[in-house]
């Protein structure tokens, strides 16, 4: 025996299993006490009800997802980043996966003419620059190998100059000694500065800075700057 069913939508009681309302069009709903199963509408079929077919389609920026870069773009040879810049999730000095390790860098910078106080007097230059110098900080990723390679300039960079120091304490009277040991703190001294310096400041100014130092394929990877 066919069973009734009743519309939702506009109340009226019809028999039948039919899906639909055979005056409005909306879904039925088995009376009580039916043993009539209502079918679950699927997830992905809602999903899709919830598409506008009308909407334009949505371009992808290629970098799309948590690690999206913004603020980031380069001009050239030089990396231009704005003072909140989020980084893309891969080394400036390869663009090699970075794996989300980001290295904290603070660049300073003034115009090049302060540097003529240093002939003056260099305790002059130090103050004047730390007053009138502009900053930034920016965290920039590098992949395992930059990393490991600056842990070791840093490591010989440190151990260099304490080595020729001790050289030379140990043999004073010896020429040759106290040149290898000269040699050796300076050395050091190079490679300490190669080893923190992952990234120099160009200029910096109020909005942005620009950046020597990042690779030519991290930069081509990155939208052009508009000036």
């Amino acid at each position: 025996m066919a069973r009734a069913t009743r519309c939702r939508k506009c109340g009226l009681m019809q028999m039948g299993m039919g899906a639909q309302c055979k005056k409005c069009g909306a879904p039925l709903e088995a009376r009580a006490g039916s043993s009539t199963p209502v079918a679950a509408v699927p997830a992905r079929a809602s999903a899709a009800a919830d598409v506008n077919p009308y909407a334009p389609p949505r371009a992808s920026s290629g970098h799309d997802g948590p690690q999206a870069s913004q603020g980031v773009w380069h001009d050239g040879k030089t990396l231009v980043v704005s003072h909140n810049a989020d980084f893309p999730d891969r080394c400036v000095k390869c663009n090699q996966r970075a794996d989300g390790y980001r290295l904290k860098r603070r660049l300073t910078w003034h115009p090049a003419g302060w540097y003529a106080l240093i002939l003056i007097n260099i305790i002059v230059y130090a103050i004047v620059a730390t007053i009138i110098q502009k900053k930034s900080t920016v965290y920039v990723g590098l992949c395992e190998t930059h990393r490991r390679r600056r842990l070791w300039l840093i490591g010989l960079g440190l151990a260099l100059p304490l080595l020729g120091i001790a050289g030379c304490t140990a043999t004073i009277e010896n020429a040759n000694a106290v040149g290898i040991g000269a040699v050796g703190v300076i050395a050091g001294i190079v490679l300490l500065i190669a080893g923190t310096s992952v990234l120099a400041a160009q200029s910096i100014d109020e909005r942005f800075a620009r950046i020597r130092g990042a690779h030519r394929s991290f930069l081509a990877s990155l939208p052009p700057f508009h000036r």
